[in-house]
């Protein structure tokens, strides 16, 4: 795993924390009874979430949006990482791979 796959991991438990048990709940309720029992094998949970979002309609974005917002906030980055060392390894990794001219 990369920092930036890290990064955008702590990203999204970091934004499903804004996400209520309840919404949870009543997504996954939805997608029970949206989903025809014989699909329901082949059309998972999340393929649900990801096709229609929490119970309002968002979901976190896509790692390639991720990367092009949210990664290059240091200030947001710096919160989600909580350490000194990973905090570098990510600075180091914006000066290789984003910052580059």
């Amino acid at each position: 795993m990369t920092i930036s796959e890290l990064g955008y991991q702590l990203y999204k438990i970091d934004w499903m924390r804004r996400i209520t048990s309840d919404m949870q709940m009543d997504t996954l309720k939805n997608y029970y009874q949206d989903t025809e029992e014989d699909y329901k094998e082949e059309y998972s949970f999340e393929d649900y979430v990801f096709d229609n979002g929490y119970a309002n309609g968002s979901i976190y974005v896509c790692e390639d949006e991720f990367l092009n917002a949210e990664y290059l906030d240091e200030n947001y980055m710096k919160s989600l990482y909580d350490n000194d060392e990973l905090f570098a390894k990510y600075q180091k990794d914006l000066q290789e791979n984003f910052y580059n001219d």
